[in-house]
């Protein structure tokens, strides 16, 4: 979930998607982390292997960490980075590959 941590927070860490921060501001990936996040969130897997809950989206340079919830008969939570140019297409058909036969010792999977 997008939020935003003040700056004396003890939440505030370099991990955070802030749309403001002197100094460090994400302004131009802010804006396309809240599209990746607001096309996942809720957005079900053809072959009815779950629902997404998108937790957050963080930035670290050009990296990008997508942490979800895949919400189905069984709850996988995973992290996934994203290239930098992934599309959320991108995203749910690597996830949609995945969860055909889901490695439960999974907890990272790279999107290009």
């Amino acid at each position: 979930m997008f939020s935003d941590v003040h700056s004396r927070s003890p939440l505030e860490s370099e991990y955070q998607n802030h749309a403001l921060r002197p100094g460090k501001s994400y302004t131009p990936g802010f804006d396309h982390d809240r599209g990746m996040f607001e096309a996942l969130d809720g957005e079900t897997l053809d072959g009815g292997h779950g629902t997404l809950n998108v937790y957050a989206v963080h930035r670290k340079g050009d990296d990008r960490f997508l942490q979800l919830a895949l919400v189905g008969v069984t709850t996988h939570y995973l992290v996934m980075k994203l290239s930098p140019d992934a599309t959320p297409e991108a995203v749910l058909t690597a996830l949609e590959e995945w969860a055909v036969d889901p490695d439960p010792s999974t907890r990272l999977l790279h999107v290009s």
